[in-house]
């Protein structure tokens, strides 16, 4: 009758630690506003039909103030096409992005920006190191967190 009472008891705890640690996920749970805008910049490429774009899980974030850059380098290979998309906490931030080889030239085929979001397609014409360079040009508040992801296909 005893170890009945414990069994019962220590299920009533860890039943409680579960709850516990539920809520503490969810309470601690956040949305980076940057990666949002990202993401919904490159819907128009990830919806196609045909040939659609495949997002990768692996992305880049921090912060910058206005006037400030970040570049980070990253393995692009030859007959492979890919979109990279920044995006930045601030709706009212003016943003770009640009992608390099590494010879320092420019590798962009097409690139825009609308305010707190930009894109950059690139079409590596050999595999090897390239640069994303991302700036915050315009921004009400500081510091803009940024986000940027890309795909592949």
């Amino acid at each position: 009758m005893e170890t009945e009472r414990k069994r019962t008891r220590n299920l009533v705890i860890a039943a409680a630690l579960a709850v516990a640690l539920i809520t503490v996920g969810v309470v601690f749970a956040f949305v980076h506003d940057g990666k949002s805008y990202a993401i919904e910049a490159a819907l128009p490429q990830l919806d196609l039909e045909e040939n659609a774009f495949i997002l990768r899980e692996a992305w880049w974030n921090g912060e910058l103030k206005p006037g400030e850059t970040k570049i980070f380098q990253h393995q692009l290979f030859k007959r492979n096409e890919y979109w990279f998309w920044l995006g930045s906490s601030i709706p009212e931030s003016k943003v770009n992005l640009h992608v390099y080889d590494s010879d320092g030239r420019l590798a962009d085929a097409e690139a825009w920006n609308k305010d707190n979001v930009a894109g950059v397609r690139v079409v590596p014409e050999n595999s090897g190191t390239f640069y994303i360079r991302v700036a915050i040009d315009e921004a009400a508040e500081t510091p803009v967190e940024w986000a940027v992801i890309y795909a592949y296909r």
